[in-house]
């Protein structure tokens, strides 16, 4: 099993990207958390490597309609033991990314 890192950015929150990431990863047999973050939105996730390079391509995709990802940048992290895939409490730092109107 891998875990990837995938820090995303653009217009990615209040938008529904969230919830879209969890159904994805749910769908794709994922385990992990998603949160939002000062940059945009932050998804730790483990699983087969073709599982997660389905959510990559389809996290550019398929994302909802008022989301727009201008950029995205994954890495291996050491592997973490999750109980399904979870969405959880955002980091308050200070944002730099951008919200729809």
């Amino acid at each position: 099993m891998d875990c990837w890192r995938i820090q995303v950015q653009g217009i990615v929150q209040g938008v529904g990207f969230r919830p879209f990431v969890w159904h994805l990863a749910r769908q794709l047999g994922l385990k992990g958390q998603v949160w939002n973050d000062g940059q945009g939105v932050v998804i730790e996730a483990c699983g087969e490597q073709t599982a997660l390079g389905a959510l990559i391509e389809r996290l550019k995709r398929d994302a909802p309609p008022l989301a727009q990802v201008e950029g995205m940048h994954w890495e291996p992290m050491p592997p973490k033991s999750f109980d399904g895939f979870h969405i959880v409490q955002s980091d308050t730092t200070a944002m730099t990314t951008q919200v729809p109107a």
